[in-house]
């Protein structure tokens, strides 16, 4: 059926047109047309006119009741979406609920298994996750390691897609099973946009996938390397410089630094003194520890080294140490009867024995940190690893347990007094071996 359009001559008379064919009534013709046809809509239009209106008063009226008339029909249309919507949401919030409750863990999260041993997360992946880590962490502050390591999982693994498509099926499934799968999908449509992740997370306090760190990390091997600010400045040669004897008639301020570095806080966490390893290396000492440090030190086959310890950790337990390494807090503490620690060079591939054998636990603090290899990684080709160069087998990292909190502080002007003490005995130990050595 072609569609009738009313136009308004000039003369105020309507003409109808209804496809090809077209008639011009006068107003008084037209009210009495649809009169005559019992249109009670049309009638309800004619009796709001004024009695004096013509074709276009008419025109205009029956635009501003067809306008109602929608505006009705969208309101009723409107109170039946929200009624079904209720009804929906009646049938499926409650239910949604228990799904997620009983998939999820009590925070919301899903809990990721481990399938097999290969599914556990590689070296490699931790530690390509710790060098973005700690790009970012010296910006933003406020950034946690896991984040970078969840995210290559996701990624690396497609752990995301598999088991986000696994809690949509599954839950899809179930609802056909009770029967309103369609009161289901109605709302997934209408409210979510077909975004069912957001629906679990707005109805259901869906929070995401979760890695138990405890289960997707294995043992790993970690070579931590250490250096202190002024070390580092002095590019990595402290430990080698302070003992050289061609250094002994300097200004004792520029000796001094080569003082401050990783190896002398650790002869300081021990217990002793820099002026007592002095002692040792020139008297010799029956204490195991001096007499091990000094040992290294002569051992240390190049001009660089750096105070190196070799530790294995796995799970949460290596995620928070890691987040703590990039943002400098805490500390790394080792059990002094099972440590591999020593001095290495990761530029050219020499070292000493790891042979330094302390009297208490090892404490050393996160902030000392200047360089991490895990399970054999490296972040350049231009940088051996212990593994590389010692060929040592996995039984040389040991445990060791990470502590938020540190728990050896140096006093700096007892560190001065004892620096302006091994100057001095440094300088007596070097002058009178010079005369013993004229007298020959």
């Amino acid at each position: 059926m072609a569609s009738i359009e009313l136009n308004v001559n000039e003369n105020g008379d309507v003409r109808i047109h209804e496809g090809n064919k077209s008639v011009n009534l006068s107003f008084d013709e037209l009210q009495k047309a649809i009169q005559s046809l019992k249109y009670d809509e049309f009638n309800k239009v004619f009796d709001d006119l004024p009695k004096n209106a013509d074709g276009e008063a008419f025109l205009n009226a029956i635009k501003t009741y067809k306008s109602a008339r929608e505006e009705k029909h969208l309101e009723d249309h409107l109170k039946e979406y929200k009624a079904k919507l209720k009804e929906c949401k009646a049938k499926v919030y409650p239910w949604l609920k228990e799904q997620i409750k009983e998939i999820c863990n009590e925070d919301g999260f899903y809990n990721v298994p481990v399938a097999s041993y290969d599914d556990k997360i590689s070296g490699s992946v931790i530690f390509d996750a710790f060098k973005t880590y700690q790009k970012e962490v010296s910006v933003w502050k406020d950034t946690r390691f896991d984040s970078y390591l969840r995210d290559l999982i996701d990624t690396d693994y497609d752990a995301k897609d598999y088991y986000n498509s696994w809690i949509i099926d599954t839950i899809e499934r179930n609802a056909r099973m009770m029967g309103f799968i369609d009161e289901y999908l109605y709302l997934l449509q209408e409210e979510y946009n077909d975004n069912e992740m957001e629906m679990y997370c707005d109805i259901g306090g869906f929070e995401g996938l979760y890695y138990d760190m405890d289960e997707w990390i294995g043992e790993t091997a970690i070579t931590l390397m250490f250096g202190t600010k002024e070390e580092q400045n002095c590019d990595m040669g402290s430990i080698n410089n302070m003992f050289r004897e061609d250094f002994a008639y300097d200004n004792p301020d520029d000796r001094q630094r080569y003082f401050d570095n990783a190896l002398t806080y650790l002869v300081e966490q021990q217990g002793h003194t820099l002026s007592e390893l002095v002692d040792a290396r020139y008297k010799g000492t029956d204490n195991r520890f001096l007499a091990s440090v000094s040992q290294e030190i002569d051992n240390l086959s190049d001009y660089m080294g750096e105070l190196t310890l070799l530790v294995k950790m796995k799970g949460n337990e290596l995620v928070e140490f890691l987040d703590a390494i990039g943002k400098g807090e805490g500390n790394i503490i080792a059990d002094r009867n099972n440590v591999t620690i020593g001095l290495f060079n990761e530029w050219s591939g020499a070292g000493a024995m790891f042979e330094i054998m302390p009297e208490k636990d090892v404490v050393l603090p996160c902030s000392m940190i200047r360089n991490v290899q895990i399970n054999g990684e490296r972040k350049s080709a231009y940088e051996y690893t212990v593994e590389s160069v010692y060929s040592m087998s996995g039984s040389a990292w040991k445990e060791a347990e990470f502590n938020k909190n540190l728990v050896f502080v140096r006093d700096p002007d007892e560190v001065k007094k004892d620096y302006d003490l091994a100057v001095k005995k440094f300088d007596k130990y070097v002058k009178e071996r010079q005369e013993e050595e004229k007298d020959i």
